[in-house]
């Protein structure tokens, strides 16, 4: 009788454990904040809404804090009004999209693209200042 019992236990257990080497790992939600360190030059507009003043050629720097967590700044030596620097949490990678975005305190959004560049757009809004940054990676 606990033959009869141990053998099919023994069946299950090897099927799952065979079914469970064959999935691929789930890329969504992986850590891509190392990846998305870089410098990025664009186009930058800040201001309250109505009277914002666009920069050209600006570059930004992102840098990692922690797991999915960014630092959006200003290059050093580059100083902006009504920005300095804004830290990112919680940031997801979905693998659909192959984008790397969060939406605290803002929309910030990391495209990966197939000549290896990184585009960054980014919308927030903070005591009536808006800041808007679109860009590629830079080396």
């Amino acid at each position: 009788m606990k033959k009869s019992i141990i053998y099919p236990i023994l069946l299950l257990v090897t099927i799952f454990a065979a079914c469970s080497k064959d999935k691929e790992p789930n890329p969504d939600g992986q850590d891509k904040s190392a990846e998305v360190a870089k410098t990025y030059q664009g186009k930058l507009t800040l201001g309250p809404p109505g009277a914002t003043v666009e920069y050209t050629n600006v570059k930004v720097k992102v840098t990692r804090k922690a797991a999915n967590q960014i630092t959006f700044e200003a290059v050093s030596g580059e100083n902006y009004p009504a920005f300095t620097s804004l830290t990112f949490a919680s940031m997801m990678y979905s693998s659909q999209t192959n984008q790397y975005a969060g939406s605290n305190p803002g929309a910030i959004i990391f495209s990966f693209q197939a000549d290896a560049t990184i585009n960054l757009n980014l919308a927030y809004n903070f005591n009536n200042n808006v800041i808007f940054f679109e860009g590629p990676s830079v080396k």
